[in-house]
């Protein structure tokens, strides 16, 4: 192959193979943070309290709750996120990771706007008191 017949092969293989490959790489490292933006935060380890760390979520994070007494009412603020105890299948950890409303209102409340893939799982809730979901308000939610 002349030089001439070479510089065209690399300026071709540049820009119909090495090029889109190195852009793609380059778009991959930069937006790898957006695509995957869903966390992990941990109560209390993260945040004192569920409340505290379904405001500091964004949509598609997971909550995961400790074992433990949390006296507190918690609402989802419209946020498809999920909101569960360590282990949601084991009910020695359902039955140890309460969420208690003292009585006050809701335990639990949703906004109604939340979509299907907004979950809650594997707590007590207790000590609820309001005329309409003393337990578990869902507004309407799916």
């Amino acid at each position: 192959m002349n030089r001439k017949g070479f510089s065209l092969f690399y300026l071709f293989y540049w820009h119909l193979v090495f090029k889109p490959a190195l852009i793609t790489a380059c778009l991959f490292v930069f937006l790898s943070p957006v695509l995957s933006s869903a966390k992990s935060i941990s109560v209390p380890d993260d945040y004192p309290t569920i409340q505290s760390a379904i405001d500091a979520s964004t949509e598609g994070d997971e909550i995961i709750v400790s074992p433990g007494r949390y006296y507190e009412h918690i609402n989802f603020n419209g946020k498809n996120i999920i909101l569960r105890s360590t282990d949601p299948t084991s009910p020695t950890i359902v039955a140890s990771t309460i969420i208690d409303g003292t009585h006050i209102s809701s335990v639990v409340t949703f906004s109604g706007s939340e979509s299907t893939s907004c979950v809650l799982s594997g707590f007590t809730i207790t000590h609820g008191n309001a005329p309409y979901g003393g337990g578990i308000n869902g507004n309407g939610t799916l």
